[in-house]
């Protein structure tokens, strides 16, 4: 269920749209689909020791053919939009996503789409003002949000609006995330629209591959000035009830520390992986759609004392309805409550394989026993480390 803005006319029908919410001097809406739900922090937010920023890249206006563009729909180019976006990643020790101009100009087409028919949607209809085979593409792969209001200046550098949405930024904090496509489309009513490509832009499996199995996080190892506290607010539901955490039973959560964002990188499974008998064998030429995720998580003050947290798991994501919303071999991890500024934590994290679904069934007569997680890729055991500072 998506919290519509009545008096604009937006549609309210989407049911799993994924909207990060936040109260600030403006109105601004978000919507992510349920399969392209992503978040974006403001710029700078967490610093990372040692690290180096790319400079920001010029971007082309891409308006569509016969349409005309106001001259403050380049305010914030798409160029300068990835360069910010990468600056957030590098901080963190995240790789750097690519800018796509084919998906920029999807998106252009998308955002223009949505102005022309004063309408916030993932789903353009053909014969409707703006319609484009590409901006409906755009539409369907993106994360999209609009701002109005008295003293607004455009999302990209305003108050960052995605950052208390978990589910949004599990998917673009990845490191499996390798190219975009955004536009920022400043309409004459001075509505400013955004759109940003997530999942065509993910890495093969969806899961970064590396020599080594490694733990990357959102804090990163090594960032400071993290905030003390954050209260989660996104659209339909926030993941802090799904671990017992107190919510407004939608889209308001309780209080709590910064989430941390865990993620797994490794080699491929061997492949295939196969069952064998006297008789028959059964393999699995993918090992299935799973990997490595994180199992169990703990957050230890300087003196090694545990800060109370909750970990949500692949396992709880999917209990939850959620699965697919989240990247693999990722979880969260929630500070109950808000912790002590100017505290350097540490990060304790544990890897195991969480099948998506189960393994198949041996025919009659196979003659061996298997257990249920037969088919799960063999990895070693793999637990890491990671450290960040909080702000003063």
């Amino acid at each position: 269920m998506w919290a519509a803005d009545k008096s604009r006319g937006r549609n309210p029908s989407l049911r799993k749209d994924l909207a990060g919410r936040r109260h600030v001097n403006r109105t601004t809406r978000l919507l992510g689909t349920s399969v392209v739900s992503a978040g974006l922090l403001s710029f700078g937010q967490f610093a990372h020791t040692g690290s180096t920023a790319s400079q920001p890249e010029s971007g082309a206006s891409l308006a569509p053919r016969g349409k005309q563009v106001p001259a403050s729909s380049g305010r914030v180019t798409s160029g300068e939009i990835v360069s910010a976006f990468n600056r957030i990643r590098l901080a963190n020790g995240l790789p750097a996503v690519k800018d796509d101009k084919a998906w920029d100009g999807a998106c252009h087409l998308h955002d223009i789409y949505g102005s022309d028919n004063d309408l916030i949607t993932h789903y353009e209809q053909s014969g409707r003002p703006g319609y484009t085979a590409a901006g409906a593409w755009a539409g369907k792969n993106a994360v999209l949000a609009y701002s109005f209001g008295a003293g607004q200046d455009d999302v990209w550098t305003a108050a960052d609006p995605w950052a208390t949405a978990p589910i949004h930024l599990s998917q673009m904090m990845s490191p499996a995330l390798a190219t975009i496509g955004a536009y920022q489309y400043t309409d004459p009513r001075g509505t400013i629209w955004n759109c940003l490509t997530t999942w065509p832009g993910y890495v093969p499996g969806r899961v970064l591959r590396t020599k080594a199995q490694r733990l990357w996080s959102y804090p990163g190892d090594g960032a400071t000035g993290v905030p003390i506290e954050m209260q989660a607010s996104e659209s339909p539901t926030v993941p802090n009830g799904w671990v017992g955490l107190p919510t407004d039973g939608a889209t308001y959560g309780g209080v709590t520390g910064p989430f941390v964002y865990l993620y797994w990188s490794g080699p491929e499974p061997a492949k295939p992986v196969c069952a064998n008998s006297s008789k028959f064998s059964i393999c699995i030429p993918e090992a299935l759609a799973s990997s490595p995720s994180p199992v169990t998580a703990s957050l230890d003050k300087p003196d090694g004392a545990p800060v109370d947290t909750r970990l949500i798991t692949q396992t709880d994501v999917t209990k939850a309805g959620y699965a697919g919303d989240t990247p693999l071999g990722s979880a969260m991890l929630v500070p109950v409550y808000p912790l002590k500024p100017r505290t350097t934590y540490t990060v304790h994290v544990t890897f195991g394989v969480v099948l998506t679904f189960p393994c198949p069934v041996p025919p009659p007569g196979f003659g061996v026993k298997l257990k249920p997680d037969w088919c799960a890729p063999k990895y070693p055991p793999f637990s890491a480390v990671a450290h960040f500072t909080t702000a003063g």
